[in-house]
């Protein structure tokens, strides 16, 4: 079968991006192949598409930067997120719309992009999980309704995985400094080789009852959880040591989940009508505030947890 191109600008000559002869090819740096592949998307249109012009420039590439046999965990893995952000910064930025005469601007661009930068994040997350960072399992997912990092209502739980982010290390705290309330469970960290992470409320807020703290005797897992009151707002605080994946389902109601980024770690906050969440993970540990008190504002309660 022709190629698409082969009658492409009869009346034209054709563009240098379109030629993807070995000896052309060959002679390119990785740089300049991914300068010309993104000129080659730019060029065909939706009737000229040549999907063997894309394959061309994508061995070209793989050739001259191939992923590593046994990348460095933390290499691949900040390869990743910097290929995200790059993305999502080149989506955001409006670039397409600077080419409105392009038709490949339209559904098959987008399609081509998208199957071009799914290649690539796919080869670096694959690098990075073979090298033992979690990456699938990283990803919350949720619902109108729900949240998990684990399986949501309804799904296997057994194909879920747990996050294995990078823990972040703490500062050595004298037990002296840590409130009452938490001494109990920072021991049992402690013998666990983990930190000991909690949020400090606001003025005014007091314990409202003993605090919850059970070890699993069969599957060594642990749940802590405190609670403070201040008139009729409250706060709660818990943390799970996942041994496995996570169980632990939310409820929350349609509005937007926001992420936000803090230390190097991502914070998911949404809410459940009167009350707001966030949840977060370090490693095997989970954490989750919940507030109904509308004047906190969760992201300086986030803060608090990081501070010295």
């Amino acid at each position: 079968m022709d190629s698409p191109l082969k009658h492409h600008f009869e009346s034209a000559e054709r563009p240098d991006c379109l030629d993807v002869s070995p000896e052309r090819l060959n002679a390119m740096t990785a740089a300049q192949l991914e300068r010309e592949l993104e000129a080659a998307l730019e060029t065909m249109t939706e009737e000229e598409y040549d999907p063997a012009v894309i394959d061309a420039y994508l061995d070209a590439l793989d050739r001259k930067a191939p992923v590593p046999a046994h990348p460095d965990a933390g290499t691949a893995y900040a390869g990743f997120q910097a290929r995200v952000q790059r993305a999502a910064g080149q989506v955001s930025g409006g670039t397409v719309s600077r080419r409105s005469r392009v038709r490949l601007g339209g559904l098959l661009r987008v399609a081509a992009a998208a199957a071009l930068l799914t290649t690539f994040l796919f080869s670096s997350m694959v690098a990075a999980q073979a090298s033992g960072v979690d990456v699938f399992g990283a990803i919350a997912r949720w619902t109108d309704s729900v949240f998990s990092f684990g399986a949501l209502p309804g799904e296997d739980a057994s194909g879920s995985v747990q996050t294995a982010a990078p823990a972040v290390q703490s500062s050595e705290t004298d037990r002296r400094d840590v409130p009452e309330e938490y001494q109990t469970v920072q021991l049992e960290l402690e013998r666990r080789g983990l930190p000991l992470y909690y949020p400090k409320v606001p003025e005014g807020f007091v314990l409202a009852q003993k605090p919850f703290l059970y070890v699993d005797p069969d599957t060594n897992s642990l749940d802590f959880s405190v609670t403070y009151t201040h008139d009729r707002d409250s706060i709660g605080f818990d943390m799970t040591q996942n041994i496995g994946s996570s169980t632990t389902v939310y409820e929350k109601d349609d509005t937007p989940v926001t992420l936000y980024e803090y230390s190097g770690i991502t914070h998911y906050i949404f809410d459940n009508i009167n009350n707001k969440t966030t949840v977060w993970q370090v490693g095997d540990m989970e954490y989750s505030i919940t507030t109904n008190c509308v004047s906190i504002s969760m992201e300086a309660l986030i803060q608090t947890i990081y501070e010295e």
